[in-house]
């Protein structure tokens, strides 16, 4: 039994680290859909004379800073993102490609980014909204969290919850995603 647990903690180690070690996540949050939601404030210790001030929970979607963006800019990246996912989330490379920016377009074929880049699907993510977008100073780039929930091959049995962060660009009008790193094929 206790051999059994080890087996299925070392996969989703594994199964975590796959998922960490791939472009566009820089900084993303993964935990078991099993696993309780971290608290975001600390408990107060003996030694500290403050208790933690609460922080306004920020619901699903809502802008983490507070630059100057237009509500229809807000809504237009919000669409984007969200198509592009939808993409990504029924294998559409092709779809989800058009969705880059023109500068990381003009280095790929969409056949060369087919190939390129199917590692894009391998965990088939199922978009479940987005977390919250933070806008940069001036409006013109943007990063997306995307909660996404996957089922490795490598996990069976169990599913992984993540947020992971990308960063679009609105250029003459249109929000487009930046663009991936090509990792080397294996």
């Amino acid at each position: 039994m206790v051999v059994k647990r080890l087996a299925v903690v070392l996969v989703v180690a594994v199964a975590a680290l796959i998922f960490l070690t791939r472009p566009g996540a820089e900084n993303p949050h993964v935990t078991l859909q099993t696993a309780p939601p971290p608290t975001a404030q600390k408990p107060p210790t003996l030694l500290s004379k403050d208790s933690p001030k609460p922080q306004a929970p920020t619901s699903s979607g809502e802008a983490e800073s507070a630059p100057p963006i237009s509500d229809a800019a807000d809504k237009a990246l919000r669409a984007r993102v969200t198509a592009y996912w939808r993409a990504r989330a029924k294998s559409d490379l092709l779809t989800a490609f058009t969705f880059y920016e023109p500068k990381f377009r003009s280095q790929y074929t969409p056949q060369e980014f087919l190939l390129k880049f199917h590692r894009l699907v391998r965990f088939k993510p199922e978009f479940l909204g987005i977390d919250r977008i933070r806008y940069e100073p001036g409006g013109t780039k943007a990063v997306a969290f995307i909660r996404l929930r996957t089922r490795p091959d490598v996990v069976i049995g169990q599913e992984i919850v993540s947020v992971t962060e990308e960063g679009w660009l609105l250029l003459s009008g249109t929000w487009c995603k930046k663009g991936e790193s090509l990792l080397p094929t294996f």
